[in-house]
């Protein structure tokens, strides 16, 4: 019975690997150059007036409204707590919480991840972030299914770090 059952299964494991590449799944896709998007970007941060500095690294705009204090800086394995609002360029705001939220920073989108470290506990800063850098060429859906990050969107967050754990 223990050999049927392994058989069945290493059948299962080998039959799914097979499968992954069956035209049924979704295709991939490719994100966007963030050269592409850099005028919309700073069109952006002029419009809502915003003093940014440009990450040529990554090719993401910030502005640190305040660094905050602390000793801890942030890292992919500290947990932050966080209010934010993010919006598409556009104005629309996907998403935002003034109670805090709390998440490891190696959870979050890079652009997280890459400009979060560069502000403490009760620091304050605004990204201007390439669509790579956020939800790239998948977007994103709310828990209805429907579209609320186009694909290939550029995004705009304003995070307030409450703790660092």
């Amino acid at each position: 019975m223990k050999k049927a059952f392994l058989l069945l299964f290493a059948g299962m494991v080998v039959l799914s690997a097979c499968m992954s590449n069956n035209s049924t799944t979704t295709p991939s896709c490719t994100d966007q150059d963030p050269s592409k998007e850099d005028a919309s970007m700073v069109a952006y941060a002029t419009s809502a007036g915003l003093t940014v500095t440009k990450d040529t690294t990554y090719d993401y705009y910030y502005q640190i409204v305040n660094a905050g204090s602390g000793s801890t800086t942030p890292s992919d394995y500290t947990y932050i707590s966080f209010t934010y609002t993010g919006k598409l360029l556009n104005g629309t705001i996907f998403d935002s919480s003034t109670t805090p939220v709390t998440n490891q920073l190696g959870a979050l989108i890079k652009g997280f991840r890459l400009a979060i470290p560069k502000i403490k506990k009760d620091g304050h800063i605004k990204l201007v972030l390439p669509s790579y850098l956020g939800y790239g060429c998948n977007g994103a859906k709310n828990n209805s299914g429907v579209t609320v990050i186009p694909a290939n969107s550029p995004i705009f967050f304003d995070v307030t770090i409450t703790n660092v754990q």
